[in-house]
């Protein structure tokens, strides 16, 4: 049994693997676009992230800034009264407490929460953008055979 091929038929099927190896490209490209977008998606939340924290925990100061100035006055007020304020003194005194405690709080949570983004923002930065950089590098290679 001998097959014949006319060379029509040949350059036909020559034409359809350059097409699909085109196709296979292009669709790499497109791959490697949306990881890229991905990327930059992902560093846009976590920066606006950061910047909700931050705000977060400014407010948490303003709040606790005037709690402990309400408790400084308390206190005054107490000490005024005399033997008639000695409770109201130790209410203001834990009041003191808790704005110190929360003043505490808020700093431990300003610096974990900025450490913490500053990791994730490394590891995106170095991880995420070599793997892309290794894809475009074999769309390219892709691109040249």
């Amino acid at each position: 049994m001998t097959l014949t091929y006319s060379h029509s038929s040949i350059a036909s099927v020559s034409s359809q693997a350059v097409v699909a190896d085109s196709h296979k490209t292009q669709a790499s490209a497109l791959h490697n676009h949306n990881k890229g977008q991905s990327v930059q998606s992902l560093e846009a939340l976590v920066s606006e992230l950061a910047v909700a924290v931050h705000a977060a925990v400014e407010k948490i100061r303003r709040v606790n800034a005037s709690t402990h100035m309400l408790a400084l006055n308390a206190r005054i007020e107490a000490s005024r009264a005399g033997s008639y304020g000695a409770a109201f003194g130790v209410v203001a005194n834990e009041m003191q407490d808790l704005s110190n405690s929360t003043a505490e709080v808020a700093e431990s949570l300003a610096v974990t929460t900025n450490d913490k983004i500053t990791d994730l923002l490394t590891l995106i930065g170095s991880n995420i953008r070599g793997t892309r950089l290794s894809d475009l590098a074999l769309t390219n290679i892709d691109l040249i055979d």
